[in-house]
């Protein structure tokens, strides 16, 4: 496994300063184990042997830790082939890239899961590897609400799409990025996903998030100022205005732990 860099950055990281010692120390374990395109087996059982070997962790435990890192946008789940995989996000910002190839499959060709999903996965896997006769991959596939959704925008690559994001607000959004000159790239889309996630786990429509980026022409995905209905309506606040399209082109979906 080739060396992994850690930069001084994460000392004034926001999003590793949110996390606690024990999952801040699990994120630097998924880093050293990761392919060189931050790739990783999902399976719970398979992350707590490879991060953990001389310790034993309660798969629960691996799960709480995986759903902290994906809410504060540090990583994102996918299936391929009914196979949980992990993506460790702005990876290749941080670290060198030396094989031509992952050894696991690329985000752009799976579903985003989240970890319930994970955690049924993984006892659905228990049994079918217990019982190869009886199980059918076809019908464990059908378990796993997917939606395949193609830009209708040319810059922008095909991308699968959880359930909960509305196709038409999602591509209003790329046609806006498209229209302002900055198209969105894949790796943006998995952070988007994320964002977005995070969001709709704090009770706000992702569908509101999007539209508001729309109206104002921003890049980046902010809360929406009136998500309690009619605090701030029919106000107009152009400091706030500003402010948020100045977020919006500093970030651009790049996040801001820089850590690796």
């Amino acid at each position: 496994m080739p060396n992994r860099i850690i930069k001084e950055s994460i000392c004034t990281s926001e999003e590793i300063d949110s996390l606690d010692g024990d999952i801040e120390s699990f994120f630097y374990r998924l880093i050293v184990n990761a392919d060189d395109f931050g790739l990783l087996d999902g399976r719970p059982k398979v992350l707590a042997s490879k991060c953990y070997p001389l310790k034993s962790i309660d798969i629960q435990c691996i799960l709480t830790r995986l759903e902290k890192l994906v809410s504060v946008g540090l990583i994102y789940i996918y299936t391929v082939d009914n196979k949980p995989f992990i993506s460790i996000l702005s990876w290749e910002k941080h670290q060198q890239i030396r094989a031509k190839k992952p050894k696991f499959p690329m985000p752009k060709s799976g579903v985003a899961i989240n970890c319930n999903q994970l955690q049924s996965f993984d006892t659905s896997c228990a049994r079918a590897e217990s019982n190869p006769i009886q199980s059918n991959p076809k019908n464990a596939k059908e378990n796993i609400k997917r939606k395949v959704l193609k830009p209708k925008t040319k810059p922008n690559p095909d991308i699968l799409l959880p359930d909960w994001i509305p196709e038409q607000a999602w591509q209003a959004y790329l046609e806006m990025r498209v229209k302002i000159r900055k198209p969105i790239t894949e790796n943006a889309i998995l952070i988007a996903i994320a964002h977005l996630d995070k969001f709709r786990q704090q009770g706000i429509k992702p569908e509101d998030v999007l539209n508001q980026s729309v109206l104002n022409s921003w890049t980046g995905l902010f809360e929406p100022s009136n998500k309690n209905g009619n605090r701030n309506k029919g106000r107009y606040d152009p400091m706030e205005t500003i402010k948020r399209q100045q977020r919006s082109e500093e970030n651009d979906f790049s996040t801001e732990y820089r850590v690796v």
